[in-house]
């Protein structure tokens, strides 16, 4: 037996991909519409019980969570084993079987063959939302962590300990306290040059904050490498944030980060194949591109072939952050999740 811990699941897409192949969910609908009755009139008639009437509300709140992950996983565990059993689905880990003389383009062919993908691997989180976030306080970061660095290297608060403690002795105008402070004011000017040589320059963060707000705002992707001899060839996932099973993203991240060091599992739709060779691609866009003004075009015409002459432009910018490319296989995730095999089990298996 294994436990999942769900990270994700879209349970819209779930749920009408299990009504489609089992027709599946009327009675959860039934039985749901049911409960939310009985507890509104549980609630009405509890409204003279103060206490009793909050203390039910807080109950029905957790009791509704529960059966929501209940739910969620007993529809991933049915929709994953229908999609496997009628041949939608490839579970590439249990099928692709890696060698020697393993091809990466026959592996690639083979893989993308199938509409649905269950993929475990290695994997990572790409947040271009916290990127953006990022890139406003990064100076102020790095220049935090240099003003560390250099204060401890040349003990900057021992010099200016150093130099309090003459001016008390001594007095501001005794050549003492004037070497001090000119050793001290040195230290600073250092401190303050070698922050200033390593901060990035801000049109670079401006840059990067309107790319993002051009065509990656709110992207979070994950990559998913399941097989180590081929690094390249990556399983990519766009996440939805609402479809996060834990509301706060930040905790989920704290727990796994960025870069989990536990593989996880992703099941999706493959919903882009990118060829080695592009230009084996049909092209919508060849009518209109680099075309001349034909005899008899009306004006019509000309504008609508200016306007569509724009989005092939448009594409080519979108390829440099779609990250879409061979030999990736791209996927709308369904669900994302960790594989937990108990110990027990190994340890049986490895007996028998």
């Amino acid at each position: 037996m294994n436990l999942r811990d769900i990270l994700y699941f879209d349970f819209d897409k779930a749920a009408s991909l299990v009504s489609q192949l089992e027709g599946g969910l009327a009675k959860q609908r039934a039985e749901t519409s049911e409960e939310t009755q009985d507890e509104k009139n549980i609630r009405k008639y509890e409204l003279l019980k103060v206490f009793k009437s909050e203390f039910g509300g807080i109950h029905t709140d957790k009791k509704a969570v529960l059966e929501t992950k209940v739910l969620h996983h007993d529809l991933l565990v049915r929709l994953e084993e229908t999609l496997i059993e009628l041949g939608f689905a490839t579970d590439i880990n249990g099928t692709v079987a890696i060698s020697q003389n393993s091809s990466l383009e026959a592996m690639h062919a083979d893989i993308s063959k199938s509409p649905y993908l269950k993929v475990e691997g290695w994997c990572a989180f790409e947040d271009f939302e916290k990127l953006y976030e990022s890139t406003k306080n990064f100076n102020d970061l790095l220049g935090f962590i240099k003003r560390c660095e250099f204060n401890s290297i040349l003990n900057i608060d021992q010099l200016k300990l150093q130099l309090d403690s003459i001016e008390e002795e001594s007095g501001k105008n005794s050549k003492r306290f004037k070497d001090a402070r000119a050793e001290f004011k040195q230290s600073e000017k250092l401190v303050a040059e070698n922050i200033d040589k390593a901060k990035l320059p801000e049109w670079l963060f401006e840059g990067v904050r309107e790319w993002i707000d051009t065509y990656i705002d709110g992207r979070l992707n994950l990559r998913v490498c399941p097989f180590e001899e081929f690094p390249e060839m990556e399983v990519i996932a766009n996440l939805k944030r609402a479809c996060f099973i834990d509301d706060d993203l930040k905790h989920l991240m704290y727990g796994y980060g960025s870069e989990p060091n536990r593989k996880l599992c992703v099941l999706g739709l493959v919903t882009s194949v990118p060829p080695k060779d592009e230009t084996t691609l049909f092209d919508m866009y060849e009518a209109y591109v680099d075309k001349e003004e034909v005899d008899g075009e009306t004006e019509v015409e000309t504008i609508e072939r200016a306007f569509r002459s724009i989005f092939p432009a448009l594409r080519n910018m979108e390829k440099f952050t779609s990250f879409h490319r061979y030999p990736r296989i791209v996927v709308h995730p369904i669900a994302v999740y960790r594989n937990i095999q108990s110990e027990y089990n190994n340890a049986s298996k490895s007996d028998s």
